[in-house]
C-alpha cells in the first residue's frame, strides 16, 4: 500500500516550481539586455574607429590629390601657351589686313594717276584735232589760191603766208563766245558758273532723298544754265580702317539759250563801237577768249582770231558739232588758245 504525501507537502512542491519559473525568466531577460549592451558597446567602438580613419588622410589619398593638383597646374599653362600663340596669330592677320590696305590705297592712287593720264592725252589729242583742222582750212585756202594762179594774169601777186601758232592750254583768265551761223554773241558762262555755286550749296541738303537733282538758273545774257548735281560713295581711308565717303559732286550743266534772241553777225561786231569791243575793254589783259564754234562758222572764227589778236588777247577754238548746245563737266577738258 502505496504512502500518500502529505497535502501540504504537495503545496509547497506547487510554490517551488513556481519559483523557479520566475528565476529563470529573470535570468533570461538578463542574458538578453547583457548581450543587446554588449553589441551596442561593439558598435559605438568601430564607428569611432572609422572616424578616426577618416579624418587621418591615408598616404594613398594625398598622393591623389597632388597629382590632381599637377595635372590642373599643367592645363592652365598649356592654356597660357595655346592664348599666347592665338595673340601672335591675331597680330600676324592685323599685319596683313593693314599691309593689305596700304595696297588698296596706292592702287586707288594709281588709278588717279592713271586717269590724270588720260585727260592729259585727251588734252593732246584735242589739239592734234584742232591743227588738223586749221591746216585743212588752210590747204582749202591754198588749193583756191593755185586754181587762181593757173588764170592768166599780168600783174604779179604776192601770196601771203600767216603761219599758225603752237596751241596752249588755258590756265588763265577766260570769256566765251558763241559763232553758230557767222553771228557772234557773248556767252555768261562765268557768271553763270558762279551763280550755280551758290546754288548748289543752298540744294544739296535735297540730296538727302534722292542720288540726284537737276536745276535750272538764269536767264543771264540771253542764255540759261541747267545743271544736275548726284551723290557718290567713295571708299575712303580713316584712323578705324577703310569706310564709304558720302559726297556731293557736279554731274554736268548745259547752257540753253533763250528763245528768240538775237546774234550780231561777225562783220557788224569786227568794229570798234561794237558790243564785242565794249567788252574786250572791260576783260583783263592777257584774257583769252574761248569761241564756241560750229561746223558753218569756222572760216569766220580764223577772221575773228586774227581781229582779236591784233588787239592783244588769244582765241581759243572749241569746235562743236551742229546742234550741241555748250556744256561742261567736271570730267572735261580745259581750252588751248593760240
Amino acid at each position: 500500500m502505496r504512502s500518500r504525501r502529505p497535502q501540504n507537502q504537495s503545496e509547497e512542491l506547487v510554490g517551488h516550481d513556481s519559483f523557479l519559473d520566475v528565476v529563470s525568466n529573470l535570468i533570461g531577460i538578463l542574458v538578453i539586455l547583457i548581450t543587446v549592451i554588449g553589441i551596442g558597446a561593439r558598435g559605438a567602438h568601430v564607428t569611432a574607429a572609422n572616424k578616426k580613419a577618416v579624418d587621418r588622410p591615408m598616404p594613398g589619398a594625398v598622393e591623389a590629390s597632388r597629382a590632381v593638383a599637377l595635372n590642373l597646374q599643367q592645363d592652365i599653362e598649356k592654356t597660357q601657351r595655346e592664348l599666347a600663340t592665338m595673340d601672335l596669330a591675331v597680330q600676324s592677320q592685323r599685319s596683313e589686313r593693314d599691309a593689305m590696305l596700304a595696297r588698296m590705297a596706292y592702287v586707288r592712287q594709281s588709278l588717279l594717276r592713271e586717269q590724270s593720264g588720260i585727260d592729259r592725252h585727251d588734252q593732246e589729242r584735242l589739239k592734234m584735232l584742232q591743227v588738223a583742222e586749221e591746216r585743212r582750212d588752210r590747204l582749202a585756202d591754198l588749193s583756191k589760191e593755185l586754181e587762181s594762179l593757173k588764170q592768166p594774169d599780168e600783174t604779179p601777186q604776192t601770196l601771203l603766208h600767216d603761219m599758225t601758232p603752237i596751241a596752249e592750254t588755258v590756265y588763265g583768265t577766260e570769256q566765251h563766245l558763241r559763232l553758230l551761223g557767222g553771228r557772234l554773241d557773248y556767252v555768261p558762262l562765268n557768271e553763270l558758273v558762279e551763280r550755280l555755286k551758290e546754288d548748289a550749296a543752298r540744294n544739296a541738303w535735297r540730296l538727302k532723298d534722292t542720288p540726284e537733282m537737276t536745276e535750272t538758273l538764269g536767264p543771264i545774257d540771253g542764255y540759261f544754265l541747267q545743271y544736275t548735281l548726284t551723290l557718290q560713295e567713295e571708299p575712303a581711308m580713316t584712323p578705324q580702317g577703310p569706310a564709304i565717303q558720302r559726297m556731293v559732286a557736279l554731274d554736268k550743266f548745259v547752257l540753253i539759250p533763250v528763245d528768240g534772241r538775237v546774234s550780231q553777225s561777225l562783220t557788224e561786231q569786227l568794229n570798234d563801237d561794237s558790243e564785242l569791243a565794249q567788252r574786250l575793254r572791260g576783260f583783263e589783259p592777257g584774257t583769252t577768249l574761248t569761241v564756241w564754234t560750229y561746223p558753218d562758222s569756222y572760216a569766220e572764227f580764223r577772221q575773228l582770231r586774227d581781229w582779236l589778236g591784233k588787239r592783244g588777247f588769244r582765241a581759243a577754238a572749241r569746235p562743236l558739232p551742229a546742234g550741241e548746245l555748250i556744256a561742261g563737266s567736271p570730267r572735261g577738258t580745259r581750252s588751248a588758245a593760240q
